[in-house]
């Protein structure tokens, strides 16, 4: 009798710390990802589908993609732009698991409050038809989000490296696109806008943020935002790009149907074409770099702290781009948007600055 009653408080502790070995599980990673969003950023957050994940040094987490409450049922819901990521750690201890969250949703504080930083200057120079979409590379991330708090953080650390020997460059990358809806019908609205882009590279190095930028200005023709384009021009403009074979004929007859959208857009209000400017989808703008369809000219900003990157490397535009400074108007140059894309691009052209088409 004794015997059986040890062996069944025997198997009444190995039970018990068998449960205590229990594998954390997906709601639990849930709550707690949750509760820490919510305290981290003072409001509630969306937790997508989670998974477990590991890796090959045997580190597991749970990771699901986050985005603030308020965001739902918006369009902001529809962009990868505003999405984050939010991971629950699990911590080996020797009773369990235990769950340890974090998240990277402060880059999303620092670009929209980089876009917020750089919109009035923007605005000034190329007017209220500027959307910025910037993406900011760092390490640290001060201020709660704060772009001029961490861009200043992170230049203060990278010179701290420099005279250390440890490395060179701001601690910091300004990457992304800059979104100008307007016209460029010849050579001479063409050099109005390298004038304006390199205004504004000198406003960037005035305030000592241009020593590492990846930035591109992308020119959209305005007449896209007329109601009339999506239902019907841009479709008719996709379909001709995929059966006009070289770059001068599809401009040609972009052209023409562009031009059936004049009247359309001149009846539009500043508040519409504003509202229709705002709707845009920016990770959209993103991976197709403004849509190309309704994309006229280009500019590819590099500072020479980034030319040996294989991005550089990789680009025929851009191999010739070695030393350039951007000190000088003439080292601003607008790319053909479709004699790039159909491979019919001559490098001489832009060195010359001859105007080879829309």
């Amino acid at each position: 009798m004794k015997k059986q009653t040890k062996l069944f408080f025997l198997l009444i502790i190995v039970l018990s710390f068998a449960s205590c070995f229990e594998k954390a599980t997906e709601s639990e990673a849930r709550i707690i990802l949750e509760k820490h969003l919510e305290q981290r950023y003072g409001e509630p957050f969306y937790v997508g589908r989670m998974g477990r994940r590991s890796s090959r040094n045997d580190r597991e987490w749970f990771e699901a993609n986050i985005l603030p409450l308020r965001h739902m049922n918006t369009p902001k819901e529809r962009d990868r732009y505003y999405w984050s990521t939010g991971t629950a750690r699990i911590v080996k201890k020797w009773y369990g698991e235990g769950l340890s969250p974090g998240d990277i949703y402060m880059a999303v504080r620092l670009n929209e409050d980089a876009n917020d930083y750089f919109r009035p200057k923007l605005k000034e120079i190329f007017g209220d038809m500027v959307l910025p979409v910037l993406d900011i590379n760092v390490h640290i991330v001060k201020g709660n989000g704060n772009f001029l708090e961490t861009v200043e953080f992170a230049s203060r650390e990278g010179t701290t490296r420099e005279q250390k020997g440890q490395g060179e460059g701001a601690g910091f990358d300004i990457t992304g696109g800059i979104y100008i809806w307007g016209r460029i019908d010849d050579l001479e609205e063409k050099e109005v806008y390298r004038e304006k882009i390199f205004e504004f590279i000198q406003y960037m190095i005035s305030e000592k943020m241009f020593t590492h930028v990846n930035l591109a200005f992308y020119i959209l023709d305005e007449r896209s935002l007329a109601p009339r384009f999506d239902r019907e021009i841009g479709p008719e403009l996709v379909r001709a790009r995929e059966k006009i074979e070289t770059a001068d004929e599809f401009i040609a007859y972009r052209r023409v149907e562009m031009g059936r959208l004049d009247e359309d857009y001149d009846e539009m209000t500043e508040n519409e074409k504003l509202k229709e400017i705002n709707k845009f989808n920016k990770g959209w703008l993103v991976d197709t770099s403004g849509g190309k369809i309704n994309l006229n000219n280009y500019s590819v900003i590099y500072h020479k702290a980034l030319l040996s990157t294989k991005t550089i490397e990789n680009d025929f535009r851009l191999r010739e781009y070695k030393k350039l400074d951007y000190v000088q108007l003439e080292e601003v140059k607008l790319f053909n948007t479709m004699k790039t894309d159909y491979r019919e691009y001559r490098i001489e052209e832009i060195y010359n600055n001859t105007w080879d088409g829309e």
